[in-house]
């Protein structure tokens, strides 16, 4: 690409075009990057549209769900009445010394 001479010096139309060839070639591969995005997505999508379909005909129970937060809520009373009397027994020893 060059007008003739051996300066190496492109001209403006040159450099216009190869310019334009570069924007398509960019252009090429975002769509073939956003294609590929969007074949990626598709099992999430499905998924989420078969998970509604079967939330709306009533196969997913919450029952075991709802057993489950109980439990957690007890450990977290447990937990939390641990955590009170060991700062109170370190609270005892720590004002001792």
């Amino acid at each position: 690409m060059s007008n003739g001479d051996d300066t190496g010096r492109v001209t403006t139309k040159e450099f216009y075009i190869a310019l334009l060839d570069q924007n398509k070639q960019r252009e090429q591969m975002e769509r073939r990057i956003i294609t590929k995005i969007d074949d990626s997505f598709e099992p999430i999508l499905q998924f989420q549209i078969d998970t509604e379909a079967r939330l709306a005909a009533g196969n997913i129970k919450f029952k075991n769900m709802e057993d489950d937060i109980d439990k957690l809520k007890l450990w977290d009373r447990g937990l939390g009445m641990l955590t009170i009397i060991g700062s109170t027994i370190a609270g005892i020893f720590g004002a001792n010394k």
